[in-house]
C-alpha cells in the first residue's frame, strides 16, 4: 500500500466484520504504528474501550485512520515502509506486565485467543506539507 499526501489527507485501516464463537466474550484491540520494542517504539495509538466490545457490536469491524504527515520524524520507520499493526483478542491486555516483557503493550493472558493484522505502507514524506 502506498500513501501520497497530495492525493489524500489520511489512511484508513479497517478489519471488516469481527465475531467470536463465544458470544459471552468481549473483544479488545490495540493499534500500533511502527511498533519496534528494541527502539522503544511501543506506543498504543488507539484501542478498544476499557470494557471491550461485544462481538455483536462489531459487525462493521474496527477502523483506525491516521495522517502520516502529522507524525514527527522520530516515529518514522528506518525501513523504506511504515508498519501498522492491529491485535484483537478475547481477553483484556495485561497492563501490569513485567518490565522485561519482550512485547510491551501487547501482552495478553495465557488463555487469550488473538489475531494480528499488519499493513505495510510506503509514504513519500517529501510531499508532506
Amino acid at each position: 500500500m502506498s500513501f501520497d499526501p497530495e492525493l489524500g489527507a489520511a489512511l484508513v485501516f479497517r478489519t471488516g466484520p469481527l465475531d467470536d464463537p463465544n458470544q459471552d466474550d468481549r473483544l479488545f484491540w490495540r493499534w500500533f504504528f511502527n511498533y519496534q520494542p528494541s527502539a522503544g517504539y511501543t506506543l498504543v495509538f488507539d484501542s478498544s474501550p476499557a470494557e471491550g466490545s461485544a462481538p455483536d457490536q462489531l459487525v462493521n469491524g474496527v477502523e483506525f485512520s491516521l495522517n502520516p504527515c502529522l507524525f514527527p520524524p522520530s516515529f518514522a520507520s528506518p525501513e523504506p515502509v511504515e508498519r501498522v499493526d492491529l491485535i484483537v483478542a478475547d481477553r483484556p491486555f495485561v497492563d501490569d506486565e513485567p518490565p522485561d516483557a519482550p512485547n510491551p503493550n501487547q501482552v495478553l493472558p495465557e488463555d487469550a485467543r488473538s489475531f494480528r493484522l499488519t499493513w505495510f505502507v510506503q509514504i513519500d514524506r517529501g510531499k508532506c506539507p
